[in-house]
């Protein structure tokens, strides 16, 4: 069908773009591992345990799991910079699934990301705080509205009549340039759930699990994907260091709100 091949960017496109100001957040780093090597750690949470932590809280399991990477992030951070007024914003960018607001059919790529941030430099945070923090960030950013003028900020290029004719090598390097300015220096790193993964009964008897594993970013050594299946939640951190500093601060944290 026609509409399954549209490029929804174009269509969606508020009338206003918005702007890309935005502090750089606080880059976690390590010691680099030879020959691309990556390091693959998944975290097995039981799906209803994590509902009703997440439902104590009044937030969804993604609000529930950014909240416990931002305080993970925000420890880790504290041991590094002892001195409050020179620490960075903790970024944690969450994907969007712009059908849920748009009414696309298209089969391309029609996603945008939301960053999610905590300024340490305002004071400490407790856990429910973080995920107050996070549930509104995302309720003022995920609306129609807002998402439309992201999408205009990114195709406002993609229209420009200089750009149209420009040689494809300069687009590249153009491309890199702003990548490196507004990319991800704004972010610690992704969280994406993909959310429950259901297959026909006929195929369950043969899947004893599913991960979602994600590549680490270009500029910063980690990323997360989580998937639910059977009743388990998988949270796959992925890195290209040799400190597993993050994963085992994450586990702290959820340990300190009772998960198993």
């Amino acid at each position: 069908k026609p509409e399954e091949m549209e490029d929804s960017f174009l269509k969606y496109a508020g009338p206003v773009a918005a702007g890309r100001g935005e502090a750089n957040a606080f880059r976690l780093s390590g010691t680099p591992e030879p020959d691309n090597f990556r390091h693959l750690v998944c975290v097995q949470i039981p799906v209803q345990q994590i509902l009703e932590a997440a439902h104590k809280h009044g937030v969804s399991i993604t609000t529930y799991l950014c909240a416990a990477m931002m305080q993970a992030i925000l420890e880790i951070q504290k041991t590094q910079i002892p001195w409050r007024h020179f620490r960075k914003p903790v970024k944690v960018q969450i994907p969007v699934d712009l059908r849920r607001l748009f009414p696309s059919r298209s089969l391309r790529n029609f996603a945008l990301y939301v960053n999610t941030e905590a300024d340490p430099r305002l004071g400490d945070y407790d856990f429910h705080e973080l995920c107050m923090l996070v549930h509104h960030q995302m309720g003022l950013k995920v609306t129609q509205k807002q998402m439309g003028s992201q999408i205009a900020a990114n195709v406002q290029s993609e229209r420009s009549a200089l750009v149209r004719i420009m040689p494809l090598f300069l687009k590249n390097i153009a491309l890199k340039m702003v990548f490196k300015a507004v990319g991800e220096r704004k972010i610690c790193l992704s969280l994406s759930n993909l959310g429950r993964a259901d297959l026909p009964e006929a195929m369950q008897p043969y899947v004893e699990r599913m991960d979602f594993i994600l590549a680490p970013q270009s500029t910063a050594p980690h990323n997360s994907g989580v998937i639910s299946y059977n009743d388990t939640l998988y949270f796959n951190f992925i890195r290209n260091i040799q400190e597993p500093e993050l994963e085992a601060s994450f586990c702290r944290v959820l340990q300190q709100q009772g998960l198993s």
